[in-house]
């Protein structure tokens, strides 16, 4: 049999919510500050911190971002990203959908567009 090269190889997704921490690099201060967020909404932490797309889970993972990013301003989106396993738009995202949500200053410039409003949308084009 071959050995497969070490980079190679696919990388694991991890399912328990001490794997997460452990593969993610997650801070102590940023797991109390998820931790009393998941409390607050009623919502389990291992959704928060995984691919969960259900509203009250969302909700609680943008207030747990926007806190991490009140704490450390100067904290990327990339690194943030990182920890909730996220990409750093869905960051900007979280940031300007919780400050509009809640009345919060925004603590970034990404600004949320919605295309349910008609006059935001492109005409249609005329084919000749």
């Amino acid at each position: 049999m071959k050995r497969v090269a070490e980079k190679s190889r696919p990388k694991r997704v991890a399912t328990t919510l001490h794997a997460m921490i452990k593969q993610r690099g997650i801070p102590e201060w940023v797991r109390q500050i998820v931790r009393e967020t998941c409390i607050e909404y009623g919502v389990p932490m291992v959704r928060v911190l995984g691919a969960c797309r259900r509203a009250e889970v969302c909700l609680a993972r943008y207030a747990a971002i926007y806190r991490v990013k009140h704490i450390r301003r100067r904290a990327s989106a990339k690194k943030i990203g990182e920890w909730f396993g996220r990409d750093h738009t869905s960051v900007f995202f979280a940031l300007a959908r919780h400050a509009e949500i809640t009345g919060r200053p925004s603590l970034t410039r990404y600004a949320l567009v919605s295309c349910a409003n008609p006059k935001r949308r492109p005409k249609p084009r005329k084919i000749r």
